[in-house]
């Protein structure tokens, strides 16, 4: 029998290159060439920069400042408190001598020194985190999340893996004429054998995260593939939950959203308890 379902659509989108588009857009006013939906947002965005908006969950200001600074978070302190896959050496830090860590001077923490020679070589593992939201979830539960996947990345590359990661927003619907055809867009933020910078793509997790940067991406992706976005931005999954897996052959974390949250949630408890079931963290996190 044939199927009528097509293939999934993944498309890579490069952290800079997003990164680039956002400033562009609301520093000079370029919007993107293929007419995309994000087009009139972009126009608000040059023309009234500082306005707030509740949906967005602030100002395209904020997040341009977000974008060259690092969005900064008490919620991230708690990050490298937690050990994590395995118990072989990985990074220390101390107060006097080794390689500045910015993301731990920025958190206000004593131990800002890492000693790079207790390092293990380890393989490269590839975690996906979830970054798609029905239209009434609030800022404040993409907050949460956002802090709690901090700190879980923190944690698992204090243990010395090299890791790529990948924001993945997963919807149907997401371009004209889909037909229902599932798309998968992976803002790309760290590729293997790269540096960590976790402070340069922090922007992400800021309460304009996805509202901004995460719509201004999916058009990104249609316009890489030569589609146009639909008006509603794609539509979310009603079977989705929050959980945690880890697949130890292909090395592969995998964290899912409840798309289809709504307000006042906070996602934390669920969390937790999916990852210390998977083996990924030996305890919950405490992120407050």
């Amino acid at each position: 029998m044939r199927s009528n379902e097509k293939q999934d659509r993944n498309i890579v989108v490069e952290w800079p290159v997003l990164k680039r588009a956002f400033l562009a857009a609301v520093e000079d006013g370029t919007e993107l060439e293929s007419h995309q939906p994000i087009n009139e947002k972009i126009r608000t965005w040059f023309e009234r920069p500082t306005m707030e908006d509740s949906f967005e969950g602030g100002s395209a200001a904020q997040t341009a400042k977000h974008l060259r600074q690092g969005f900064r978070s008490e919620k991230f302190s708690h990050s490298a408190d937690y050990a994590i896959l395995s118990d072989k050496k990985h990074f220390t830090y101390n107060e006097e001598d080794g390689e500045l860590d910015l993301d731990r001077v920025f958190d206000g923490q004593d131990a800002i020194f890492m000693d790079r020679e207790l390092r293990e070589s380890r393989p490269g593992l590839r975690i996906m985190m979830e970054f798609a939201f029905v239209h009434y979830t609030d800022a404040t539960t993409i907050a949460l999340y956002g802090a709690w996947c901090a700190a879980l990345i923190k944690s698992i590359e204090a243990t010395g893996y090299d890791l790529v990661i990948d924001l993945w927003i997963n919807l149907g619907w997401l371009f004209k004429g889909d037909n229902g055809r599932n798309s998968n867009v992976l803002i790309r933020v760290k590729n293997e054998n790269e540096n960590s910078n976790f402070t340069d793509w922090s922007a992400l997790f800021a309460p304009t995260g996805y509202r901004q940067l995460g719509f201004l991406a999916k058009c990104v992706a249609g316009e890489q593939i030569g589609e146009q976005v639909t008006h509603y931005f794609g539509h979310t999954k009603a079977e989705k939950d929050w959980d945690v897996t880890y697949d130890k052959e292909n090395l592969l974390v995998m964290v899912n959203v409840n798309q289809r949250c709504g307000k006042g949630v906070n996602p934390i408890d669920q969390l937790n308890a999916a990852a210390v079931k998977a083996g990924i963290i030996p305890q919950a996190m405490n992120i407050v």
